[in-house]
């Protein structure tokens, strides 16, 4: 696998192959938030109709057996976003960050990956440097050793005090958590 166009392809592979095994063991692997959903059909239903003709088009017969249609088309249209943000990201990194924001957020993946790209949009400018870590709990040691200026995370951790700013947003952060967010990267450039 070596061009770009094959590793984001085998993304999709993945990812297909995964959730049409789990879904062996339960349908319910193939289902997301209903907020989620919700936000992605809103903000990107023409890309989403997309893959609904892909996937009503294709021969595999294992995808028609899928029962929630609507939650995997919106996994698949957040890999595809995320895709597009990390190619924008790579011709845009010569950027020298000043605030570094670590984001450590517990989640499924697609929706981890699309809170990258919404984080980044929203957030990320010529002054701040964005960083994410998935699905792992991070300490003191981590946070001197990568230079952490803010910690977002969205899971509860009461017996760990960090050494920078940090804010508990909601497992599925709301505008709020994003305006608050915001306020913390003013406040320490400011």
């Amino acid at each position: 696998m070596g061009t770009t166009l094959e590793k984001a392809l085998s993304i999709f592979v993945f990812y297909l192959r995964n959730i049409i095994l789990l879904s062996k063991i339960s349908p319910l692997f193939q289902k997301n938030f209903f907020e989620i959903n919700s936000s992605i059909q809103k903000n990107h239903g023409n890309m989403m109709a997309g893959w609904y003709e892909i996937i009503k088009n294709s021969k595999v017969a294992a995808l028609k057996r899928l029962k929630y249609l609507d939650d995997i088309i919106v996994n698949l249209t957040m890999f595809t976003l995320y895709l597009e943000n990390v190619k924008i990201s790579k011709k845009n990194s010569g950027n020298t960050a000043k605030t570094h924001v670590l984001f450590s957020l517990d989640g499924k993946t697609a929706y981890l990956n699309y809170l990258q790209i919404y984080a980044r949009n929203i957030l990320e400018t010529s002054h701040t440097k964005i960083t994410f870590l998935s699905n792992q709990r991070i300490d003191n040691a981590y946070i001197r050793r990568f230079k952490v200026d803010i910690l977002v995370k969205n899971y509860k951790d009461n017996y760990e005090h960090f050494d920078c700013p940090t804010y508990t947003c909601s497992r599925q952060p709301t505008t709020k958590d994003w305006d608050k967010v915001s306020q913390y990267i003013s406040d320490f450039e400011g």
